[in-house]
């Protein structure tokens, strides 16, 4: 109990600083600051859509058939760029001494699920179309809320705070459904 004490603790500590400062005059500008947030939402969603389509192009259009063997080239690419922005640039400091227990215990149950959920989610590449795909996923906000309210990890409330979140919510429920039936080509 004591040494999975520890290594929590260990681990927060150095979540508290894992990259290393800007300079104070970039810090503290707030115009810089935006302008590195935009470029990185930016550049995330462009390279988000890119390999949405290149897992299509994989699994379905040259009809490679190993979703599993595609999030794994996803998950050995990350771990590459992770061990080159930690020990090779150093960019990120990679402190971390992680025992055995608290290995089996927190990181490969993770991992497990991870890797079920990467393998589920380039299996659909095989069956549905890349925009049908993307209206269940807009769905996903709807399903975690239902969830949350079944298992009585949230409960419904009132206030002007949950009716807005609700309301969010039932935008994007429509949205959703009414989606399909003015996109024809959504099920090739």
């Amino acid at each position: 109990m004591g040494a999975d004490a520890d290594d929590r603790a260990s681990l927060l500590n150095r979540a508290a600083s894992p990259v290393k400062k800007l300079s104070d005059a970039a810090s503290n500008n707030g115009v810089v600051r935006v302008m590195m947030a935009a470029a990185v939402a930016s550049g995330w969603m462009f390279v988000s859509s890119l390999l949405i389509l290149l897992n299509k192009h994989l699994l379905k259009d040259l009809k490679f058939g190993y979703p599993m063997t595609v999030a794994g080239m996803g998950m050995c690419t990350s771990g590459i760029f992770s061990y080159i922005l930690c020990h090779v640039t150093q960019t990120i400091e990679a402190k971390a001494v992680i025992t055995r227990s608290y290995w089996i215990k927190r990181i490969l149950p993770v991992g497990f699920f991870m890797a079920s959920t990467l393998w589920a989610g380039n299996l659909v590449y095989l069956y549905l179309s890349v925009s049908f795909i993307q209206m269940l996923k807009a769905f996903t906000p709807v399903i975690t809320m239902i969830a949350l309210f079944m298992a009585k990890l949230e409960t419904p409330t009132y206030r002007v705070s949950s009716l807005g979140r609700l309301a969010a919510v039932t935008v994007l429920q429509l949205g959703t459904e009414t989606q399909p039936h003015g996109h024809e080509t959504c099920y090739t």
